[in-house]
């Protein structure tokens, strides 16, 4: 168990700020070979290579990359099964779902409204669907598209109950059932990840388009780009094309999904290139213009500069927007991407709009999420070299930080209590020394020469040891937007990673809710968080959720009580969080809670 404990913490630790600035690792990625620019044949053979090592590495079913340059898709492949059963080979025209890129469709789908004067990206939802309605603690900010497509709506996640299943309601329906959840955020407030809010999106696209959500997309995107094959469906297309679903080899069964607007396409990653396509023609289909060049600036224009808990986190319309930590390439300018998963499937695109470069790469294999991203990059910056002669600069490995003696001011500022991405982070004056505790383990704190804390697991609690996975983070506390809060720091790249609480009295009603808790699931609804445990610790409710398909270890965070009735799941921040209602049964009922739609009831021993 200390095993288990020691490995959920630095993991924990590394989420807090690692996997957010970058793609699955310590350090920048792993580099391709040298290529000469303008060696196909070399890029054709690296990646062959690349993807078969990748392919045993991770023991995946199958997968498939394509390299776009400007107006042609200069190499697409497939690797291992697209049905391992019956022996059918992957290909760069196998199907697969995609999941959240799905996003970018939605996205270009009412951008093609907004070019039509059918839509506003800065005119209140409720103008397009004025019987949308969600409950809010805050004084009412108006809900935009703008800020669906940036996540900064402040909705919930999801809507977990209904999400998954063998049968399921569409979308419309979770925008129905808004009405009965709350506001996890001010909108605007700052960047709170949502597929619901593309569920919102494409509610609104299908009443200014006047047909179906899915209609609208397929003949105003799908078929332009030539995307014959896509579709957007609940389930697995019924093409011959179509990849079946496995599980780090075998195969899987894949539910069908609600959420059609935010992650329902079925694509191959030779159309996923005809849709970077769009990107370096500046909206045009051969001499068809579906998008003006405005709004595709406007895609890849950085949203929302001014405000504060954005930090480094940045997205255009749709597109995630990163730079040199993904890619540290000199020149090659903006990254412009976004990643997708459903049970079995894994996908990403990504774009170097400067260079009108851009790599698709899916897998139908939940075991493929890092590898995904990780072919993609490698395949993006081969092909960049190809393409231009551009190669990533010769470094030295990223030393250590080099220890100073721990600043008076740390000593007195960072002692504390933080709700974190990682959960509740408990830092500690030690003499002159600093410790911080997560998960049960202890992490001591040294000061760099860089001006930052940086972690090392203490064994026993006692001798700290660097570690390669935490010599990279580096942490800070600011004040930002008259928030106390800490940032982590990783290569230049900034990230909110929590904010400082104080323990408050928990009402009895609360404390008596401690226990194992499981969701009332519907028959044949696949469940994703199975089981939630809520403990105190040091004053502090806590809640942690088991979502094992998504997540290797459990889910910690800090449940605040609002009333006896009313809690809030905190993340990065102290008065921010999707909203818990504890539920009194009566009588021989027991405890329960409800929470995303669910009624958890405490399982039995």
């Amino acid at each position: 168990m200390p095993q288990l404990r020691r490995r959920t913490a630095l993991k924990s630790l590394s989420a807090l700020a690692l996997a957010p600035l970058l793609p699955g690792c310590a350090g920048a990625p792993e580099p391709p070979p040298a290529l000469a620019q303008g060696d196909a044949e070399g890029l054709a053979r690296y990646l062959r290579e690349r993807m078969a090592r990748e392919l045993q590495a991770e023991g995946v079913a199958g997968l498939s990359l394509a390299v776009v340059d400007d107006q042609r898709i200069a190499w697409a492949q497939g690797a291992g099964w697209a049905d391992r059963e019956r022996r059918v080979a992957a290909t760069a025209d196998t199907l697969y779902r995609v999941g959240s890129v799905s996003k970018l469709f939605t996205t270009a789908a009412a951008l093609r409204l907004v070019a039509q004067g059918r839509l506003a990206l800065d005119t209140p939802i409720q103008a397009v669907l004025p019987e949308v309605a969600i409950r809010s603690r805050w004084s009412p900010v108006d809900i935009t598209p703008r800020l669906l497509m940036t996540h900064r709506a402040g909705l919930p996640r999801d809507l977990l109950r209904g999400m998954w299943g063998d049968q399921v309601d569409d979308f419309r329906a979770a925008v129905a059932a808004l009405r009965d959840l709350d506001l996890a955020a001010p909108p605007g407030l700052l960047m709170s990840y949502s597929n619901l809010g593309f569920d919102l999106l494409g509610a609104a696209v299908e009443r200014r388009a006047g047909m179906p959500f899915e209609t609208w997309v397929r003949q105003g995107l799908l078929q332009p780009l030539g995307m014959e094959g896509a579709s957007f469906e609940l389930g697995l297309s019924p093409s011959a094309a179509m990849a079946q679903p496995h599980e780090k080899g075998r195969p899987a069964r894949e539910p069908k999904l609600r959420d059609l607007p935010a992650g329902g396409l079925n694509a191959s990653v030779s159309d996923l290139g005809r849709f970077l396509m769009l990107l370096f023609t500046a909206g045009r289909a051969g001499d068809r213009e579906l998008l003006p060049p405005p709004l595709v600036a406007e895609m890849l224009r950085p949203q929302h500069p001014g405000a504060e808990l954005g930090l480094e986190q940045r997205m255009g319309l749709g597109w995630m927007l990163d730079g040199p930590v993904w890619l540290p390439v000199p020149g090659a300018g903006r990254l412009a991407h976004h990643g997708g998963a459903t049970l079995h499937y894994r996908a990403h695109v990504l774009a170097l709009p400067e260079h009108r470069l851009g790599v698709a790469v899916a897998a139908n294999d939940a075991a493929a999420g890092k590898l995904v991203l990780r072919l993609g990059l490698a395949a993006l910056e081969a092909a960049l070299q190809v393409k231009t002669g551009l190669r990533r600069a010769e470094a030295a490995a990223p030393a250590r930080p080099a220890e100073v003696p721990m600043p008076a001011q740390a000593l007195a500022d960072f002692p504390g209590d933080y709700t974190t991405l990682a959960g509740l982070v408990r830092v500690r004056r030690d003499g002159e020394r600093l410790q911080a505790r997560l998960h049960g383990q202890e992490l001591a704190l040294f000061a760099g020469a860089d001006g930052a804390l940086h972690p090392r697991y203490a064994l026993l609690g006692l001798i700290p040891l660097s570690l390669p996975e935490l010599d990279a983070l580096g942490l800070e506390r600011r004040r930002l937007a008259g928030r106390e809060v800490l940032v982590a720091r990783l290569n230049g790249s900034e990230l909110l990673a929590g904010e400082r609480i104080e323990p408050t009295p928990l009402p009895p009603a609360w404390r008596h809710l401690a226990g194992r808790y499981v969701p009332n699931a519907a028959p044949g609804e696949t469940l994703l968080m199975e089981a939630v445990e809520v403990l105190e610790e040091g004053g502090y409710l806590l809640a942690r959720a088991h979502v094992p398909r998504f997540m290797d270890q459990p889910a910690l965070g800090v449940l605040r009580p609002l009333s006896d009735t009313e809690a809030l799941l905190l993340g990065p921040l102290a008065d921010v969080g999707e909203v818990v209602r504890r539920i009194d049964t009566g009588g021989d009922g027991g405890p329960a809670f409800s929470f995303s739609g669910y009624r958890f009831r405490r399982a039995e021993d």
